[in-house]
């Protein structure tokens, strides 16, 4: 079971950064499939479940790639010190 205490050099606890949120888990996993080193990947799903939160990432299509979404996300990258030259290329890739 991984929870509070687990040692950050864990395993299991790196497998799932995110075990309490679906949302957040896919958003990780699609980051780091799209070649998002884990730091970036973590840092900016963190930023898109902290605002708009899980509920309302659901709502606006993230999972769906929905545009409003992924200018959220660009916004996370953004707050997370990617490069806008970096970023605006992928968004633009999303919503082609």
């Amino acid at each position: 079971v991984v929870g509070p205490g687990v040692a950050d050099d864990c395993p299991a606890a790196a497998a799932t950064p995110f075990p309490n949120s679906e949302v957040g888990t896919q958003v990780y996993e699609f980051l780091i499939n799209g070649g998002a080193p884990d730091e970036i990947a973590s840092c900016i799903t963190e930023k898109l479940l902290e605002s708009p939160g899980e509920a309302a990432l659901e709502d606006l299509g993230i999972l769906d790639l929905e545009p409003e979404a992924v200018e959220l996300a660009g916004q996370a990258a953004l707050d997370c010190d990617v490069p806008q030259s970096l970023v605006d290329p992928f968004i633009e890739g999303l919503t082609d």
